[in-house]
């Protein structure tokens, strides 16, 4: 027997979720991120002489890191199926040979694959529980890499179930060789229906990687949610948009904007309406039509809705739009500086721009005046903000910070459990953050509150409890996602109206599209408001401004999600979202001893993550 099988020695690296052997989670990493669009992936053969070299390490018990090598997918498709055909025994098990091949002539074979399923090894049912699920996330772009489901049972079909002791008929042979190919076909078409907690995130996984869809030829900037929200549109750098039904993952439509570069999106409630932005125009679609309403000569890199009015970050300043007549109603002038996010809560309007010094502007929603300028916590870009608990986040090219609602400083995050690189975006989804990096990663935070004692070394302590103790926040990453292969952008949540579950849609620079099954037991409820610190210093405003300040009507009807409107979740999808939430099951029990525990060759706490990514 090849070592390949052998357990690995106690210095290797283990998943955290099951017992299967690490190269086989890595081999799934690597062609998850570069390899799911390559047309004959697990077809084509890869090459022999490196297959053989990669294979003879593994045999010698080295962990190898497919990702970090660069190592080429069909190489790694090949070396997984040599992983699947060196077993002792048929994955499926060669003793219930017979057994398999008769649930095709059953009244109802999928129930009888079911049944048969249960009858195998453990560990082979945790390994198919893996494998399979993959192969169909990679049947699902089979209109790019020409694989489909029937296609993907041909080529890892015969490594699964073979006949001990077969005769030497080829007739015979190649007739049970087509009906192996029948049965594993039918385990990859229904594998969302044999193996759901591989989709729902469920299980103890805060996320789980559902689909990578490709169709772009260029980076995807920026998502927006499409009609009755059953709809995603994704637009490229270079104007194309793609739109995708929220529960097939199926493309709809594909139709150039004529915008060269959409960098933003704002999709509004009841998202009858998308509008796309970019350097030079605004396009606003109607999402049931598909076709443009109206052109908006200027530029686009941010919005944020306020009653009845949408605030544009462009270059310049601030102009102010009705959001159902679409004519211009004001402007705050910034002259010189490009708005490239904004936020906004009930009082004030927070925007991040190209000054080199003064990092967020926070505008008096009211007056339109100036009232704060921040110019510490960030020594870069801010790119994104989110509200969480009352506060700001910010999502800058040096770290994370987090503000109260009157710009003090709460926290800077860059301890090594965050991004290595610029953080593109950030996201609130119930309790939780969301990050979005240049690192390709895509991170979960969680916010604590804990006492500790007073002679504890600690940076961040808040208040005294009782003379002994004091308590302080804690903010943390709990868990990690990266089926990307590039930078990671713009996320929008979604609800699954036919499977009752929540996904994260997320674009990337690398030209794809990633689902995402979020957990039930994830936690859904909107964390408390903390109250900011008192106001220290206000700085005026450049100039005073001349537009007239919003109506109180339109100032109670207020709504605002993050900057771009990339990372919100609507009033009513929330109380959807309630609806199937009947209690909080925290998982944190075994990942919260894995913050802060360093991985070998690398500075950052090794997170838990989705399975087999």
């Amino acid at each position: 027997m090849s070592k390949i099988m052998s357990p690995p020695p106690a210095s290797a690296k283990v998943t955290t979720q099951t017992s299967l052997p690490r190269v086989f989670h890595q081999a799934i990493r690597l062609i998850t991120r570069s390899g799911i669009n390559e047309e004959g992936i697990f077809r084509i053969s890869g090459n022999k002489e490196t297959v053989a070299q990669l294979k003879e390490r593994i045999d010698r018990g080295e962990d190898i890191d497919f990702v970090k090598e660069q190592c080429v997918p069909f190489d790694v498709a090949a070396l997984m199926k040599m992983f699947l055909r060196e077993m002792p025994d048929p994955m499926l098990q060669g003793h219930l040979y017979d057994q398999w091949l008769a649930t095709l002539t059953s009244d109802d074979p999928l129930s009888e694959v079911k049944v048969m399923l249960k009858k195998i090894p453990i560990d082979s049912q945790k390994l198919l529980e893996t494998l399979i699920p993959f192969l169909y996330k990679i049947g699902l772009n089979s209109s790019i890499n020409k694989m489909d489901f029937g296609n993907l049972s041909k080529t890892v079909g015969p490594n699964l179930l073979w006949k001990v002791g077969a005769s030497n008929d080829p007739t015979a042979a190649l007739l049970d060789s087509n009906k192996i190919n029948d049965v594993v076909s039918i385990m990859i078409e229904n594998a969302e229906a044999i193996w759901p907690d591989q989709f729902n995130g469920d299980g103890g996984k805060w996320a789980t990687w559902n689909a990578k869809l490709y169709g772009h030829t260029k980076s995807v900037q920026a998502l927006g949610i499409g009609r009755d929200q059953e709809e995603i549109w994704s637009f490229d750098s270079k104007g194309q948009v793609i739109v995708w039904c929220a529960q097939t993952y199926k493309k709809l439509r594909q139709f150039d904007t004529q915008q060269n570069v959409v960098t933003t999106t704002y999709s509004p409630e009841p998202h009858d309406f998308i509008w796309s932005g970019a350097p030079q125009t605004i396009k606003i679609w109607n999402t049931k039509t598909y076709e443009e309403v109206k052109e908006l000569k200027i530029g686009g890199f941010c919005f944020v809705n306020i009653g009845e009015q949408v605030f544009i970050g462009t270059e310049g300043g601030i102009h102010i739009y009705n959001s159902t007549t679409y004519e211009k109603e004001g402007e705050i002038s910034l002259p010189g500086l490009l708005v490239r996010a904004m936020e906004a809560d009930e009082k004030n309007l927070w925007a991040a721009t190209t000054h080199r010094e003064v990092f967020i502007h926070i505008i008096d929603i009211q007056t339109r005046a100036v009232t704060r300028e921040i110019k510490e916590g960030h020594t870069k870009s801010v790119n994104g903000f989110t509200r969480f608990a009352g506060n700001f986040w910010t999502a800058g090219n040096d770290h994370m910070c987090v503000f109260d609602a009157n710009g003090g400083l709460v926290k800077t995050i860059t301890h090594n459990g965050g991004h290595t690189g610029a953080i593109l975006s950030v996201a609130t989804f119930g309790n939780h953050v969301w990050s979005l990096g240049w690192d390709t990663s895509i991170r979960i935070w969680e916010v604590k509150s804990i006492e500790t004692s007073l002679s504890s070394s600690l940076t961040d302590l808040k208040t005294s409890q009782n003379g002994t103790t004091m308590q302080h926040k804690m903010y943390k990453p709990v868990f990690s996602m990266d089926a990307h292969n590039d930078c990671v952008e713009s996320v929008e949540f979604i609800y699954d109206k036919e499977r009752k579950c929540w996904k994260a849609w997320t674009g990337s620079f690398d030209k794809a599209v990633c689902v995402f099954g979020i957990s039930p037991t994830y936690d859904l409820t909107e964390p408390p408001k903390e109250e900011p610190k008192p106001v220290e210093h206000r700085s005026s405003s450049p100039e005073p401004v001349t537009t007239s300040p919003i109506s109180d009507t339109a100032q109670s009807g207020y709504r605002a999600k993050a900057g771009s409107w990339r990372t919100g979740v609507s009033s009513g999808a929330r109380e959807q979202m309630r609806g199937f939430m009947t209690e909080r099951q925290t998982k944190l029990g075994s990942t919260e001893n894995l913050v802060g525990q360093q991985s070998e060759g690398n500075s950052s706490p090794e997170l838990p993550t989705q399975e087999g990514l």
